[in-house]
């Protein structure tokens, strides 16, 4: 009776395993869409909502202190932001906003990893709850990294674009291109 109970419970793991690894990232979130709006407390507790930045284009990334993954993307983010910073774009957004949207729980940590991977210059937004923050939820994020880049007016332009995708995707939103 334990050796089935065993393997009863064995392949119950194995299909909730499956099941998570088979859940889509950001599903239900579309290109061309409006971002669903948020807000979220940043480091020093006051409130950011996402649809205050419109008129600027967003980069959104989902990220936290303990994701490896997310660390590494960081310095690629800056050399994007470094490179489309000073722009002016076509649609008339003002400039190019990074959200950092941490999933972490302890706000200490999160803190000195910002100031620790110098990102300071960004906006940084938590709840501190987790894979039960506010956004992560309403942007269906099943794994971290998840990146979206959304325009001036609110719509989604990239969902988890390479860095190469993003940088050719704010060139093209450029209004004067800078040789």
């Amino acid at each position: 009776m334990k050796t089935k109970t065993y393997i009863l419970s064995l392949l119950l793991s194995l299909i909730s395993i499956t099941t998570l690894l088979g859940q889509k990232n950001l599903e239900g979130i579309t290109i061309g869409e409006i971002a669903p709006d948020f807000e979220l407390p940043n480091t020093q507790d006051s409130i950011i909502k996402l649809s205050d930045l419109r008129g600027n284009v967003v980069l959104i990334d989902f990220w936290a202190t303990w994701c490896s993954p997310c660390r590494q993307k960081t310095p690629r983010i800056k050399r994007i932001y470094d490179n489309h910073k000073n722009n002016t774009f076509k649609n008339g957004e003002k400039e190019l906003i990074v959200l950092f949207v941490s999933l972490d729980k302890n706000k200490t940590i999160w803190e000195q990893t910002i100031a620790n991977d110098s990102i300071e210059m960004f906006t940084h937004v938590s709840d501190l709850k987790g894979w039960r923050n506010v956004a992560a939820k309403k942007y269906n994020v099943k794994k971290i990294p998840a990146t979206l880049l959304i325009d001036g007016e609110g719509r989604i332009l990239a969902i988890n674009p390479s860095t190469r995708e993003l940088d050719k995707k704010l060139r093209k939103l450029r209004k004067f291109r800078i040789f």
